[in-house]
């Protein structure tokens, strides 16, 4: 309540109650100045497990008070609005709760849940929208909104003079309180954005909160020794060459009213334009950004390197990753991973190093690695092609968790597995990255659980 009440001012209410009913229909309801929760939200001290999904309940019933109640959407086509931004406002205190490491990864982790359940659904801003409204239809708007409207801060804060959302949700707050707005709009919203952020929002609203689906990229990568510049092209596939969603008993009775209504199903978006930024980094982990703007389906771009400094990799009688020189503490390399490095070690845990031939084509490569939509601003699918140990460097050296994420999530499909190294065959040295990626805790604890996934697959040279 006083992050709240800080960040966003007054309590619409005077008091705030929370009541626990034996066997309540819902988890969580909220009304005016009071919630009513379930017991089953409840958990003994010793199970931790619903830590966090009770705490993101019972936050969201708390700033559902601001908007959701003391303001509520103007048509049904805003609910989206209304549900996105008290879950935003929800996820924003849980990042200061929690940490900005558990944040990014569950918007990632979130974002991969919409590339796989964005397949002929209704636009978040659905002017058909009617009641009732499914279940499975909510379910997806929580899932959706709040990500959507991430982006959305994301690409408002890239200008050096704009503001993100935060004024926007202040300023709306404050108009509710003063009773100036009791109801909200998808395009009030939309202009406020557009008025404090500086820019115009059209083609991302089009794209987002009017349209459907999500955007799919191949990348290819290619250095340019003679111009000293990477060449990257990014290709949108098209969206019909997505597998058709599986039917559930979940969305039955949705696509049932759908066919006896004969209702046109919704197109997706064919073209997604916008900003994206492109991260390349050195031997060191120094970054080279360039920020391009989609416009078409192809876009190639060239990124300028110009590290002439490229040392001669070492052999090294551990297995810790060294794509070239890297900052040390006397033998120590300050690499995430670097444990399990004695000979005791490598016996007991059947590790393994990198192959001769590997070493001598690390030593060809022009840089460490390469991030595409490193600001996350974007929910899409890139399917981007670089040798393994370019993606053992990053999860080893890159300090952001989404980096080291998307060294798993290589690429996200409905049907098929989504795990780049658990892509790969059998592999010692796959195994090793996994094993010390498991061990060191300083990994933040949702990559352990990741390596731990892909080694079940991929270890079984171990046994």
């Amino acid at each position: 309540m006083d992050h709240f009440v800080r960040e966003y001012g007054s309590f619409p209410y005077s008091t705030f109650k929370l009541c626990f009913v034996d066997d309540a229909p819902q988890l969580v309801q909220a009304s005016a100045s009071i919630t009513i929760c379930s017991n089953n939200v409840l958990y003994p001290v010793e199970i931790i497990d619903f830590l966090y999904p009770t705490t993101r309940l019972l936050t969201v019933a708390l700033t559902s008070q601001w908007i959701g109640i003391n303001i509520v959407p103007r048509k049904y086509s805003d609910m989206w609005l209304v549900i996105g931004l008290s879950h935003y406002m929800a996820d924003i205190f849980l990042k200061r709760l929690m940490g900005n490491n558990d944040y990014r990864f569950r918007i990632k982790k979130a974002m991969e849940r919409i590339i796989a359940e964005d397949i002929s659904q209704s636009p978040l801003a659905d002017q058909k929208m009617d009641a009732p409204i499914s279940q499975s239809t909510i379910d997806f708007i929580i899932l959706k909104a709040p990500i959507v409207l991430f982006i959305l801060n994301q690409r408002l804060t890239k200008p050096a003079n704009s503001v993100g959302l935060q004024k926007v949700i202040t300023k709306i707050l404050l108009d509710g309180m003063s009773g100036d707005l009791v109801s909200l709009s998808t395009s009030t919203f939309l202009r406020k954005c557009e008025k404090h952020g500086h820019m115009r929002l059209d083609a991302f609203a089009n794209q987002y909160i009017f349209g459907t689906g999500v955007p799919r990229f191949h990348v290819s990568q290619r250095f340019n020794r003679k111009k000293t510049v990477i060449e990257v092209v990014l290709k949108q596939l098209p969206v019909n060459q997505r597998p058709a969603k599986k039917l559930t008993k979940e969305m039955f009775v949705d696509e049932g009213l759908k066919h006896i209504d004969k209702e046109t199903p919704v197109q997706p978006q064919h073209l997604f334009t916008g900003p994206m930024t492109l991260r390349v980094y050195d031997d060191e982990g120094t970054p080279y950004e360039q920020t391009i703007e989609i416009r078409e389906t192809a876009h190639r771009t060239e990124i300028q390197y110009n590290n002439t400094r490229r040392a001669k990799l070492k052999r090294r009688d551990t297995a810790v990753f060294t794509n070239g020189d890297l900052p040390i503490a006397g033998d120590v390399v300050l690499s995430l991973g670097d444990v399990l490095t004695s000979p005791e070690d490598f016996d007991q845990w059947k590790l393994a190093n990198w192959r001769d031939e590997d070493y001598e084509r690390m030593g060809q490569d022009a840089f460490a690695w390469l991030r595409i939509d490193a600001d996350l601003e974007w929910i899409c699918e890139v399917n981007l092609l670089m040798p393994e140990w370019m993606y053992a460097a990053q999860l080893q050296q890159d300090r952001d968790v989404v980096a080291q994420y998307q060294v798993f999530s290589f690429h996200s499909t409905t049907n098929e597995s989504i795990k780049y190294f658990a892509e790969l065959k059998e592999s010692a040295m796959i195994s090793t990255i996994m094993i010390r990626t498991l061990m060191d805790e300083r990994y933040y604890y949702g990559i352990r659980q990741e390596a731990a996934y892909v080694l079940a697959k991929v270890s079984s040279h171990l046994s």
